[in-house]
């Protein structure tokens, strides 16, 4: 899903559009593979992008039929994508801590049981236990994670 953004004029979105825009070079490691900014770009309506199009506008479309498997539609819309010769950058901005906290997922039942086993798998993977239910107050950033273990599987 591609999901087109105004022009950011505070937080998150202002900072991550003005940087790709106009600071790139800020954002680059030093020692690492340039990246060329995919998402949000002027030129492209500083759209956003989920799913299947996240894939795609990072050039691995091939992955789509395993995603489908690992998380229910409505996944995690990144907030800037990249690609680099050693792999693609996704990222999640944020302009300031009390932007970790999100609400709980809203989910419905079939795809919860999807999510739950996608954390498990990571939760498992990572040797991280299950005392925290990673579906409430930081839902956003625990999907965040997910889908990076996922995309490193």
């Amino acid at each position: 899903m591609r999901v087109i953004q105004p022009k950011g004029t505070k937080g998150s979105l202002k900072w991550i559009q003005e940087m790709i825009q106009c600071y790139p070079d800020l954002l680059q490691p030093s020692g690492l593979p340039t990246i060329e900014w995919v998402s949000p770009l002027a030129e492209d309506e500083y759209a956003e992008y989920r799913d299947e199009a996240f894939l795609d506008r990072l050039g691995i479309g091939h992955l789509t039929a395993s995603l489908k498997d690992f998380w229910p539609q409505r996944g995690p819309q990144w907030d800037a994508l990249g690609v680099t010769s050693s792999g693609p950058v996704l990222v999640e901005a944020k302009a300031h801590v009390r932007e970790f906290f999100s609400p709980p997922s809203q989910a419905g039942q079939r795809s919860r049981k999807q999510i739950d086993r996608a954390f498990a798998s990571v939760r498992a993977d990572l040797g991280v236990g299950r005392a925290t239910d990673w579906s409430e107050l930081y839902y956003q950033y625990a999907n965040r994670i997910a889908f990076l273990w996922w995309l490193r599987e």
